[in-house]
């Protein structure tokens, strides 16, 4: 049955949709150039059309004015951070090791074009209308970093020491970061980032245990033996079920499903990143390159890849630049499109695939205990909700 949506036509393999977001990304990329190499009160409508070779018809295509242009701006970089903060960050067992992996995603984001740094942290694009919105995409990375912190310390986040501690460390890894890029701060990025993870963790380790002293009700709660006792002894979504009903919330039959879907996504990805580490990999990189290996010519650009991960397009960026120092990935030109840049396999990249598959298959692919009837039916359960969920077009 014909499902009355309208097919986009398609130009040089984009459709209506892409196109749109690739010029969208070019006048951010070329606001962010412009207020660089020339002066932010050059930032107009005009000039950034012209670097990014657009006609004003598209400017205005996805933007009302130059401040809705420089709020976009804060929001792809400030998205881009809370992407790289959140790259391969599963294993909370070693936590110093979790806090230099962590804090090298973020410099090198930052870094990798210094005009993200500056935008966060320095000069760059500063104007009365740029202030509310670059405070706000502070807030969203500092929530991120202030995520982090309960996860590894199991500090109750509203802990306001914790809030403080946040900030503190974001300001000061940016200023850091600004000063390497000037050359006040001496050595090169990996000693810098060695020595940033280190006052961090200092830091962080100190804000956690102080917090506990303080405000002992901030800690989470971890196999509670008190008036909580056998709360995490059940399953959690009994446990949940009963807390519920009790509080006469309603009925938590959506709750319990979302919770569930919740659950296991995280445990699946935790199992899964355990198992590729050994081979330098995620389970989203994983996706990555299994993606490309599925396209009709292993090729892909990153607006395509970004929009099949259902990832952000920075950590698209991020994750080909850690495939391709690997030497799993290459970028190419798109034959059809000069300023696109595909993403293409390479020899050791499939070799790779494979060993990584292999791997994850004797997990089950993270489904311990389910067959290929289980498997069938999960698959068709979760069809309904994809579809109303516009993950994929309804037949």
């Amino acid at each position: 049955m014909m499902s009355g949506r309208t097919t986009a036509k398609r130009y040089g393999g984009d459709n209506a949709e892409e196109r749109t977001e690739r010029r969208r990304l070019a006048l951010i990329d070329a606001a962010l150039a412009v207020s660089a190499e020339e002066s932010r009160k050059r930032l107009t409508v005009d000039r950034v059309c012209q670097r990014a070779k657009l006609s004003k018809r598209y400017f205005y295509e996805s933007f009302a004015d130059v401040d809705a242009l420089t709020e976009a701006v804060f929001e792809h970089v400030a998205a881009g951070v809370i992407d790289a903060l959140s790259t391969g960050d599963a294993d909370h067992s070693d936590v110093a090791e979790f806090v230099h992996t962590t804090t090298g995603a973020f410099v090198c984001y930052l870094t990798d074009d210094p005009r993200r740094a500056r935008a966060l942290f320095g000069e760059l694009l500063m104007t009365e209308a740029s202030n509310t919105v670059r405070a706000w995409a502070m807030q969203r990375i500092a929530a991120q970093v202030i995520a982090r912190a309960r996860e590894v310390h199991h500090i109750e986040p509203t802990d306001p020491l914790i809030t403080t501690t946040a900030a503190m460390v974001i300001g000061g890894a940016g200023q850091a970061i600004i000063g390497w890029l000037d050359g006040t701060i001496s050595g090169g990025r990996d000693l810098l980032i060695d020595n940033l993870a280190r006052l961090i963790l200092i830091t962080g380790n100190g804000a956690a245990a102080t917090a506990r002293t303080d405000a002992p009700q901030f800690q989470l709660p971890r196999r509670s033996k008190t008036r909580t006792e056998g709360m995490f002894e059940a399953d959690p979504i009994d446990v949940a079920r009963d807390r519920y009903l009790r509080r006469g919330l309603g009925k938590p039959d959506l709750f319990l499903a979302m919770s569930s879907v919740l659950r296991l996504h995280r445990r699946m990805t935790a199992d899964l990143d355990q198992a590729l580490r050994p081979l330098k990999l995620t389970t989203t990189s994983y996706m990555l390159l299994i993606t490309v290996r599925f396209s009709d010519d292993e090729a892909m650009s990153l607006v395509e890849l970004s929009r099949a991960l259902i990832v952000h397009p920075a950590t698209v960026t991020l994750l080909v630049d850690q495939l391709e120092k690997l030497g799993l990935i290459e970028r190419r030109p798109s034959p059809r499109d000069r300023r696109a840049t595909l993403a293409t396999l390479t020899d050791k990249g499939r070799t790779e695939l494979s060993r990584a598959t292999e791997v994850l298959e004797g997990l089950s692919f993270g489904l311990p205990g389910t067959d290929p009837a289980g498997a069938y039916e999960i698959v068709e359960a979760l069809r309904t909700v994809r579809v109303a969920a516009g993950d994929t077009p309804d037949k």
